[in-house]
This record gives C-alpha cells, sequence and structure tokens, in this order.
C-alpha cells in the first residue's frame, strides 16, 4: 500500500502559485512606474548632457573664431608694416642712390676746377717755361668708411712736344705701424688696384679715372706720414714729390 501511494505521487506535478498579495502589487506597480519613468528621465538626462557638451563645444568655437580674427588682423598689420617698410627701403635706397650720383657729379665738377685752376696756376709759376713733367696737383680726402680716403693725382707736361707721353706713376705711402716704419704700395692699399696707374696724355691727365681705383684703405693701426709719387717711363725717373698726409689739398 505504501508503494501505490508513492507511485501515486509521482504521477503529479506540483505548481507553486505566488501569493498574490497587497505589497506584491504594491511592488509591481513601483517597479512599472519607475520603469515608465525612466526612459523620459533617460532622454531628459541625455538631451541635457548634450546640451552641455553643446554648450562648451560652442564656447570653444566661439574662443578660435576670436582668436583666429585676432591672428588674421595681425597677420594683415604685419604685411601692411612690411609693405610699409619695403616702400622706406626702396625710398631710401633711391634716395642714397641719387645722393651717391649727386656727390660724384659734383666731385667730378670739383676736379675739373682745380685742373683747370692747377693749369692756370702752372702757366704764372716762375718755372713754367721749363720743359718737362709735373705732379700738378694731389688732392686726398676721407671716405665714407673709416681709414679710407679718395685721391687724385693730376700729372702736367710743360713743352712744345706734340706726342704723348706714356708713363707710369707709382705711389707708396709711408708711415708707422707697431712702432716700425712701414711703406704701403697701391696694391696694399686697393685690391683692385696694380702698384702702378698709367699715363697717357698730352697736356695733363688726372688719374685715377674709375672711381673704384680712387679708394685708399689703411690698416687700423697704421698712421700715415707721407706719399711719395713717382711718374717713370722705361725704369727712368721723369718725375717725383713727396707730399705730407693731409685730407685737403696740396700743390708742390
Amino acid at each position: 500500500m505504501g508503494r501505490r501511494s508513492y507511485a501515486s505521487l509521482r504521477d503529479h506535478s506540483v505548481v507553486l502559485m505566488p501569493r498574490n498579495t497587497p505589497f506584491v502589487k504594491g511592488l509591481k506597480r513601483l517597479l512599472l512606474l519607475a520603469l515608465v519613468l525612466a526612459v523620459p528621465a533617460a532622454a531628459w538626462l541625455g538631451w541635457q548632457a548634450g546640451q552641455k557638451s553643446q554648450i562648451e563645444v560652442t564656447v570653444q568655437r566661439d574662443i578660435l573664431l576670436a582668436n583666429e580674427q585676432r591672428l588674421q588682423t595681425e597677420l594683415l598689420e604685419q604685411r601692411q608694416r612690411l609693405q610699409q617698410m619695403d616702400v622706406d627701403v626702396m625710398l631710401a635706397n633711391q634716395s642714397y642712390a641719387e645722393s651717391q650720383q649727386l656727390v660724384r657729379t659734383m666731385e667730378q665738377q670739383l676736379f675739373r676746377l682745380q685742373q683747370d685752376l692747377a693749369q692756370y696756376q702752372g702757366a704764372l709759376d716762375s718755372d713754367a717755361a721749363t720743359p718737362g713733367l709735373r705732379i700738378q696737383y694731389f688732392d686726398l680726402q676721407p671716405a665714407d668708411v673709416p681709414n679710407t680716403y679718395r685721391f687724385r693725382v693730376m700729372v702736367s707736361r710743360v713743352g712744345t712736344e706734340s706726342e704723348n707721353v706714356t708713363a707710369t706713376l707709382d705711389m707708396q705711402v709711408h708711415g708707422e705701424q707697431s712702432g716700425e716704419t712701414v711703406s704701403l704700395s697701391l696694391s696694399d692699399m686697393n685690391a683692385a688696384s696694380s702698384d702702378s696707374l698709367p699715363l697717357d696724355f698730352r697736356y695733363f691727365q688726372v688719374v685715377p679715372e674709375e672711381p673704384e681705383l680712387a679708394l685708399l684703405t689703411l690698416p687700423v693701426d697704421f698712421i700715415p706720414k707721407t706719399v711719395e709719387l713717382r711718374a717713370k717711363n722705361n725704369g727712368e725717373t721723369l718725375v717725383e714729390h713727396r707730399f705730407d698726409w693731409t685730407t685737403t689739398g696740396v700743390r708742390p
């Protein structure tokens, strides 16, 4: 009998049904309400987060736009300053070139006047009738660069010869350097020049003719004392003279 009862219990299934109490019903309602409210709450929170992020992005964008505008303004001002500087430099270069040209023109006029004056003075000298070459004039002027000078030499001839004089003019500057007596040739003072200047004239000639060869640059520690000029033809000295170093024109 006991076995039959046990077999009959196995043939039945047992289902546990929860008790639908008021507490369970209330809990279900709260869960359902929370679920219903969670959707709009999540949407609202997402919207708030998006709004905050959008505000931050907008602020950053406005800052970048302001910086960009400021940089563009500064760049425009710098370009305008650069253009003005270019114009100023161009005008300065043009003015300098015009001034240099005016100086060269005035120097040429001055030397032409000096040539005429020296010619008339030579004609009035007591030894004007003595034939031969003369170093008529030596002019020395300071240049714009320190220790640099411009020079001109006039060589003339008295006589009735019709042929041109062909010779060379040597120049040496004697002075002191580091306590010792030193002599400088033309090539020592001007890298573009040789030791002699060519002479080829009938009555008179002013040398050097090229402006770049008329510059003498002395060493910084060199103290010039005298200038020695010597005109030679085939090794024979035709005329020579020594001048004191001075920055004013001197006649022998």
